[in-house]
């Protein structure tokens, strides 16, 4: 830019914004994998209460869940099985975001 002159050039903005379309390139990905991790851990920790409860309620009352079960939107699967009398193996299953099946696996 000459001094006598206000403003910027053409080229000067093209740069500046090339440069801000670069950071953002790199920038927006990261943020969209961070918010899915997020959602992931949601599920998780949703599908951790689950089991919890199940366990709890086997324990205390000696009755099984219902083997499908729907929470905000999620579907969850519980697998049940009998290891010695008095203890029993339950496993949760749900469908992740990455199409991939998340186990997760308790016994009381």
């Amino acid at each position: 830019m000459k001094p006598n002159e206000q403003g910027f050039t053409l080229l000067e903005t093209m740069a500046a914004l090339s440069i801000l379309m670069v950071c953002t390139s790199f920038i927006v990905p990261i943020y969209i994998h961070t918010l899915e991790e997020r959602k992931e851990i949601k599920r998780e920790e949703t599908a951790l209460t689950l089991m919890n409860q199940a366990l709890n309620e086997w324990h205390i009352n000696h009755q099984k869940r219902p083997s499908v079960m729907k929470q905000s939107a999620q579907r969850f699967t519980l697998t049940w099985s009998e290891l010695e009398r008095g203890h029993v193996r339950v496993c949760l299953r749900w469908q992740a975001k990455i199409k991939r099946r998340q186990p997760l696996c308790g016994e009381r």
